[in-house]
């Protein structure tokens, strides 16, 4: 059971970290949204198990970037979502194959 909580906890570190980062910039704080987001894609590209919503937090931060002006930072991390979305299509989960 404590592999479970563990593994929990870690999952939806980065999920938390994202809406802390939109959060953020949607009240002028887009510094401190975009330390965030891009904290959030970090602890999606350590974690073992990778998870769809490494997408969503790619797609928030590339959205953010572009808001802020940073086109190609933006461009880099829509390239990664794509990436990283077509990847998850072509992994079936069990079950669901």
């Amino acid at each position: 059971m404590q592999l479970s909580r563990n593994r929990a906890r870690f999952t939806y570190a980065p999920i938390l970290r994202r809406e802390q980062g939109l959060l953020a910039a949607d009240e002028g704080r887009t510094d401190e949204g975009r330390r965030l987001l891009r904290e959030a894609v970090g602890i999606h590209e350590k974690a073992a198990e990778k998870h769809v919503s490494h997408v969503g937090t790619l797609l928030a931060l590339a959205q953010l970037e572009r808001r802020l002006g940073d086109g190609v930072q933006a461009s880099v991390h829509t390239r990664a979502a794509l990436e990283r979305a077509a990847g998850a299509v072509r992994v079936t989960p069990r079950g669901l194959g």
